[in-house]
This record gives structure tokens, sequence and C-alpha cells, in this order.
């Protein structure tokens, strides 16, 4: 699902909800992921590992060609 539309809250936002949250079910795992430029479409992306390498949590993946810091 891709969303073309932005929604700005400047000032927040108090959303008061009633009742409970509904049972939380365990989220499946991949040893796999992919990540792709159309994912990013505002910065254009400069990888900084090599295709295809093992990576772990927290690890930086690429950085904006147009800001490289």
């Amino acid at each position: 699902m891709r969303v073309d539309r932005f929604i700005r809250i400047t000032k927040g936002l108090d959303i008061k909800l009633k009742g409970s949250p509904q049972l939380i079910r365990t989220a499946y795992t991949s040893p796999k992921v992919a990540i792709t430029p159309p994912d990013f479409k505002w910065i254009t992306p400069q990888l900084i590992i090599e295709e295809g390498a093992t990576v772990r949590v927290g690890d930086s993946l690429f950085i904006a060609k147009e800001n490289p810091k």
C-alpha cells in the first residue's frame, strides 16, 4: 500500500479512544528483506554496503547523495 499524501500535524493531536486494544499477535520474521529506491521517493540513496551483505539491526544501509553526512 503506497501513500502519496502526507498529513502534517504541527501542534500535536490528542485522540481519546474508548475501550482496550485487541489481542496483540506475534509478528512473523523473515531471514531476508529488500529495500528498493521507490521506498524512499524523497531522497536518492547511495549504498554504503555491498549488495547481499549480512547486516544487523541498526547498521546503516545507505546515505542520501544530496546530503552525505
